[in-house]
């Protein structure tokens, strides 16, 4: 028989048995599973790592949700109830890292939910929860956050142009040789507080923020003022502040923040004013342009973290570097995720007349500093006597 006719014998590789299933490409089909299959998980996880790498609880925090040591735990160097499983906890049960098999999924993302879980530890859960405000101010779970806690803890100065405005249109109703009482709503850091003690020489100024941060500001300035002796500064909600009554209340830039309803906000304005009374306040309108951009303020707020932060302070700087220092523009940030709760309309210039019986002195529009800033209007309203 020629070498051409001849039978081809079978070929074997790897030692299998002729005739048998082939044990290379059953390799090659498992590596091309594991080749093709995405570690997505990982990779989720990894980058949520390197978002909250900075965010981490403070230590006294961690000392207190851990709780005190015993003996034990002092001597080994680590707190039992979390690093040291309990002596009546069941064991874990499962395959570690290094058990899985290639490919194991299942398993994979079992080992996943027990290391969430913290099943080893009593610690697992408290810590997640000190985490999670962290977790908010970095913008990872949105900002659901209201106009108060947006504020709060924060210091906000008034800008030069609106306090000379502000003291401006106060002298021009009011006599400033009476001994009056004046409440500067929403005081901040107290710039118009102290510019209305030194324009009205006989009265008696008290300002209210929610603020403490702002207020401790203020008290500091105050002290250094030669009207200091005249001004009474307090960090409370307006809403629950018990003062009054007063001759002049003023809330520059102030009451569109305020989470209430125009009842409970200018029925509280109209029980703190003696009758013939001046209120002065400056708030955004309700014109469409004001109600596009908040919408725009809507969608930056449910971003809102360090990079759209630092997105802000950067327009800020390009806009107004020139005219304001570093230290104001950062403190003007929060004001692009606030959406206003109040809006200045002749709707509600007709019920503060028709409610409460302020009479519309005079109005002006302000214009606006910044393409992102709201148009507002200042009004001068008079309490019926």
């Amino acid at each position: 028989m020629d070498e051409e006719e001849r039978p081809r014998e079978p070929r074997v590789r790897g030692g299998g048995a002729a005739g048998g299933p082939s044990a290379e490409p059953a390799a090659a089909r498992a590596r091309l599973r594991a080749a093709l299959r995405l570690p997505v998980p990982r990779l989720l996880r990894r980058l949520r790592r390197a978002l909250v790498r900075g965010a981490r609880p403070d230590t006294r925090a961690v000392h207190a949700l851990r709780g005190p040591r015993d003996e034990a735990g002092a001597r080994a160097g680590a707190h039992p109830g979390v690093h040291r499983r309990q002596a009546d906890a069941p064991r874990r049960r499962g395959p570690r890292r290094h058990q899985l098999r290639e490919g194991d999924g299942a398993a994979a993302r079992r080992h996943d939910r027990d290391d969430a879980a913290r099943a080893d530890g009593a610690g697992g859960a408290s810590l997640r929860r000190a985490h999670r405000s962290r977790r908010r101010r970095v913008g990872l779970s949105g900002v659901t956050l209201g106009n108060p806690e947006i504020f709060a803890g924060r210091t906000f100065t008034v800008p030069p142009e609106r306090r000379a405005r502000i003291v401006s249109a106060v002298l021009d109703h009011v006599d400033a040789t009476r001994r009056l009482r004046v409440l500067d709503l929403g005081c901040g850091t107290g710039l118009n507080a102290l510019a209305l003690a030194a324009a009205l020489p006989r009265a008696t100024v008290t300002g209210v923020d929610l603020s403490a941060a702002s207020i401790a500001v203020a008290e500091s300035a105050r002290r250094r003022h030669a009207a200091g002796d005249r001004i009474t500064l307090t960090a409370a909600n307006y809403l629950a502040f018990p003062g009054g009554p007063f001759d002049v209340i003023v809330a520059d830039t102030v009451l569109y923040a305020i989470p209430a309803s125009d009842d409970a906000l200018f029925g509280k304005i109209a029980g703190d004013l003696v009758p013939g009374g001046l209120l002065l306040y400056t708030m955004p309108t309700d014109a469409l342009g004001n109600r596009l951009l908040v919408g725009l303020r809507r969608g930056l707020r449910r971003l809102r973290g360090p990079a759209t932060d630092a997105l802000v302070l950067g327009l800020a700087r390009a806009l107004h570097g020139r005219n304001y220092d570093d230290a104001l523009l950062r403190e003007r940030v929060p004001y692009a995720y606030v959406v206003p709760d109040h809006y200045d309309s002749r709707a509600l210039h007709a019920r503060l007349r028709e409610r409460w019986g302020f009479e519309i002195v005079a109005t002006e529009a302000i214009r606006r500093a910044s393409p992102a800033q709201l148009v507002h209007r200042l009004v001068v309203a008079r309490r019926a006597s």
